[in-house]
C-alpha cells in the first residue's frame, strides 16, 4: 500500500510542478492554483507513507500487552504488572505521529510505548477503559492536545 501512495504522490508532484512552470511562463492564475493544490496532495501521500505507526501494531490477549514495533523489535507488559496508563502528546502532528499511549508497570520496570495510530489501538483502549477509575475526559483532553503534554488516565491503587 505504502508504494500505491508513494507513486500517486510523484504523479501529483511531477504533474504539479508541469503545471507551476507552465503557469509562471504562460501566466494563469488556474494552473497556478491547481500545481499548487497538486504539490500538497503529493506532500500529503508522502507524509502518509511515510508514517511509523503503519508498520506498528499492539495486542491486547490474554494477559499480556505486546506493542509490535518496527524492525521486529517487541515491548509488553502483563496486566497484572500494569501500574499507570499515560498519554503522552506531541507538537510534531499532523505530519508525525504525535500521540502515544505509555504503559508502565510500577518503579518503570516494564512496560511499553504505543503510538496512537498503531493497528489496534482501539482494542487497546476498549480493554483500557475496563479499568477502576480509567479517567475518559483524560483521553478526550490529550486527543485534543497540540502541544508536548502528558496525561494520567489511570493509576493503580497502592
Amino acid at each position: 500500500m505504502r508504494w500505491v501512495l508513494r507513486l500517486s504522490g510523484f504523479g501529483f508532484a511531477a504533474g504539479g510542478s508541469i503545471l507551476l512552470v507552465q503557469s509562471y511562463l504562460e501566466g494563469g492564475l488556474l494552473n497556478r492554483l491547481i500545481g499548487f493544490v497538486a504539490w500538497v496532495a503529493a506532500l500529503l501521500l508522502w507524509a502518509g507513507s511515510r508514517s511509523p505507526a503503519q508498520a506498528e501494531r499492539v495486542e491486547c490477549e490474554g494477559e499480556r500487552i505486546t506493542a509490535h514495533r518496527r524492525g521486529g523489535h517487541e515491548e509488553s507488559i502483563l496486566w497484572a504488572d500494569l501500574a499507570e496508563v499515560r498519554i503522552v502528546t506531541t507538537d510534531e502532528g499532523p505530519w508525525c505521529e504525535d500521540i502515544y499511549w505509555l504503559l508502565t508497570s510500577a518503579g518503570n520496570e516494564s512496560g511499553c510505548a504505543v503510538p496512537g495510530q498503531a493497528e489496534g489501538v482501539i482494542d487497546l483502549l476498549n480493554r483500557l477503559q475496563e479499568l477502576p477509575g480509567f479517567d475518559n475526559e483524560a483521553v478526550v483532553e490529550a486527543m485534543g492536545s497540540t502541544k508536548n503534554a502528558s496525561f494520567l488516565c489511570w493509576k493503580r491503587d497502592p
